[in-house]
């Protein structure tokens, strides 16, 4: 066997492994996720630490009482009561008073990473079976609480949504 054969060979062989390997991740990637058992509605927290105003913050911090999860609870975090925030989240929850949302003011410190600093107050104030912790300036898709409790196994620590 020449050298010119052996390297078709080869090449043929690459070939077949990258178009395998191609039509597997193309399998996943178009592949649905089973819907959510309809009896699975655990009460899930939200904790969204805020702190000033950032570009398109009111939409950003708008769009968490428009997830369809029925069973939300949502907490805003913020450090101090005069943050320019405040009024901005005070005024969204006001607007939606059918939501079970409300601000958590407080320092809490618990190491040197300040938004861990921040966050930390929602987590023990959260009553939810599932927390989730969501920055402020995150558009969240109306179905994010589905989309990450979709992945949830049992062997499942911690899930991520980009």
């Amino acid at each position: 066997m020449g050298p010119g054969i052996i390297a078709i060979g080869l090449a043929a062989a690459g070939l077949f492994v990258h178009v395998g390997s191609v039509v597997i991740v193309a399998t996943r990637l178009t592949g649905r996720d089973p819907p959510l058992s309809p009896s699975f509605r655990p009460k899930v927290s939200l904790v969204r630490p805020v702190c000033g105003i950032e570009y398109r913050i009111e939409d950003e911090i708008a769009s968490s009482f428009a997830l369809s999860w029925p069973n939300l609870e949502i907490l805003f975090c913020v450090e101090e009561e005069d943050d320019p925030i405040v009024p901005v989240v005070r005024r969204l929850i006001e607007a939606h008073p059918e939501a079970d949302a409300r601000l958590v003011i407080g320092r809490d410190v618990v190491g040197a990473n300040p938004k861990l600093n921040n966050v930390i107050k929602g987590w023990h104030a959260s009553s939810g079976e599932f927390v989730i912790i969501s920055d402020s300036n995150a558009l969240l898709p109306e179905t994010y609480v589905e989309d990450l409790l979709s992945r949830w196994q049992d062997d499942t620590g911690v899930a991520s949504h980009a």
